[in-house]
């Protein structure tokens, strides 16, 4: 399954939302501003995909895979946003939303050539953690 932007929206949600190691879905309609019954489509896509597990009567986690897809997504995003503001002279504002119309389609293999030449930065520009993965030399997404 190819991810699209909003499916990285789903993923953030559910991560973000965790209370002890769950998210309701009603919290994560909310944070998408979306109607129970579309989060929970989206919801079971991801399921199916293997990234979201349903604990019936409780709510929704990600599994062990969904949260390194997401994590891989941050530093995806985190390391664009930080070569805009360095190398293009933007705004951390400015490159948060440039970033946001293409980040989820960029592969792995530039990403990590840009995070090489920033010399691996630990924040982004925002002040937020970049999490950082070995690169094996080829796109797994």
């Amino acid at each position: 399954m190819e991810l699209t932007r909003r499916d990285f929206e789903y993923l953030a949600a559910v991560y973000e939302e965790e209370v002890d190691g769950i998210t309701r879905l009603y919290k994560i309609a909310e944070r998408l501003n979306v109607k129970p019954p579309s989060a929970c489509k989206a919801l079971k896509d991801l399921e199916f995909a293997g990234y979201v597990e349903r604990l019936p009567g409780r709510g929704y986690r990600l599994t062990n895979e969904g949260k390194v897809v997401y994590l891989k997504f941050l530093w995806k995003h985190r390391i664009l946003e930080t070569f805009f503001c360095r190398i293009l002279g933007f705004s951390p504002d400015e490159a948060c939303r440039s970033v946001a119309c293409f980040d989820a389609y960029v592969p792995e293999s530039v990403i990590a050539k840009m995070c090489e030449m920033l010399e691996h930065p630990v924040n982004c520009p925002h002040g937020f953690n970049i999490p950082h993965f070995p690169h094996r030399g080829d796109d797994v997404e």
